[in-house]
């Protein structure tokens, strides 16, 4: 989890400090788009849409562009070609295990651009499946951490079966089986601010990242993360405090 947190803290400042507005909100429309095709257009019954379309408005989207999106999924809207998602497996620097998570409407374009990124960075792309093993799919869910304790939050989630709750930053994650995402997520929301809610690849096995090596595997996830088509990246890079 150290690396989650340096990795996750670091992309919260940076969104927070990016001025191309415009890409972090095709990034959001494209998730709309997909989680729409995916689950249905009615965020009541597709928790997942239900968590983008808070993301977006909190990013400041305006509504009528997440309508538009929604639409495009639902395929009433034409827009293009179809958003997929896509999986890109692979060692970073260090010898870091990574997964990112893409959208994109055109796989061998966003396939060659990974693969040259990855290769400029002293990393290598490899097949699906190639570094799952040291990750578990769950279920997970943000919550703003503000004037919270770990306490506060286990009381609201003892019948949630939840797996771990930690400090992120300023923000808590609560882990749970994939299976009790929808539920927990709705409960959390009648007491908490939820930032985020998705399945999650948290990593198992950890790689140790000394002080002296972790700007280099910082500025490979950076630039991974710039790529338009990258909506997500899990690591298991331990980094040295």
């Amino acid at each position: 989890m150290a690396g989650h947190s340096k990795w996750a803290q670091i992309k919260r400042k940076k969104a927070a400090n990016d001025q191309k507005r415009g890409q972090i909100f095709s990034k959001i429309l494209k998730e709309i788009e997909v989680a729409t095709r995916l689950g249905g257009a009615n965020p009541d019954a597709n928790f997942r849409l239900k968590a983008i379309i808070a993301k977006a408005k909190a990013e400041g989207v305006p509504n009528d562009n997440i309508q538009k999106a929604i639409q495009r999924g639902a395929g009433i809207k034409e827009g293009g070609n179809e958003i997929e998602e896509i999986f890109y497996e692979g060692m970073g620097p260090e010898n870091v295990a990574f997964i990112a998570r893409a959208l994109t409407d055109n796989r061998n374009r966003t396939a060659s651009e990974i693969r040259h990124l990855v290769s400029k960075h002293g990393g290598v792309l490899l097949g699906i499946n190639s570094v799952r093993h040291n990750f578990k799919e769950k279920g997970v869910v943000l919550i703003k951490g503000e004037g919270l304790s770990e306490d506060d939050i286990l009381e609201k989630v003892l019948d949630f079966d939840v797996e771990d709750v930690v400090r992120v930053g300023d923000s808590f994650q609560i882990v749970t089986e994939i299976a009790n995402l929808g539920r927990l997520q709705e409960e959390l929301r009648k007491h908490f601010e939820v930032e985020e809610a998705g399945i999650k690849f948290l990593p198992v096995v950890l790689t140790a990242v000394s002080k002296e090596n972790s700007e280099r595997v910082l500025s490979f996830l950076e630039a991974l993360d710039d790529h338009d088509d990258v909506q997500e990246i899990f690591l298991n890079a331990d980094f040295e405090e």
